[in-house]
């Protein structure tokens, strides 16, 4: 139950992720990953569990989380050329569970050895670099949308 919040969290972030994405595009992105950072460096260390505080905190975490996760496929979908989307489709998911999967059990192991904080630096480092990269996918432009020749031709 102390991080179910999380989970709810998420599935309303990617409920408003389409809508947040067009209006806000990379910014959306970039805000919602530090803002990940700043909940899981700052505050989630500091709160007592389980607390309704700390639900809260975890809900808008994991709104945040859900806003960055759906936004960021659409983002680097569109930076696709038509002819990869369907792999690139593929293959993101694949990067993300092969990267939580790392991430939780990076964490899971500076955690186990006591170290809260050293878990929850590592965490806020790998969610302030999505932010950078998100930013600085947001300043590319989208992929054309005509077919484009195979390399080595034309």
């Amino acid at each position: 139950m102390t991080v179910a919040p999380y989970a709810v969290g998420a599935l309303l972030g990617s409920g408003v992720a389409e809508a947040a994405a067009r209006r806000f595009g990379a910014v959306a992105l970039a805000a919602a990953s530090a803002g990940l950072a700043v909940v899981s460096l700052l505050v989630i260390p500091a709160l007592p569990a389980p607390a309704p505080v700390l639900w809260a905190v975890l809900g808008a975490g994991g709104f945040a989380f859900g806003v960055f996760t759906a936004s960021a496929f659409s983002l680097v979908l569109q930076r696709v050329p038509v002819d990869a989307a369907s792999s690139v489709s593929g293959l993101l998911p694949t990067a993300q569970q092969l990267g939580g999967t790392v991430g939780v059990a990076v964490a899971g192991v500076v955690y186990t050895a006591g170290a809260m904080g050293s878990a929850m630096v590592y965490e806020a480092v790998v969610f302030l670099l999505a932010a950078l990269a998100t930013a600085r996918l947001g300043a590319r432009r989208p992929a054309a949308t005509e077919r484009q020749p195979p390399l080595g031709v034309g």
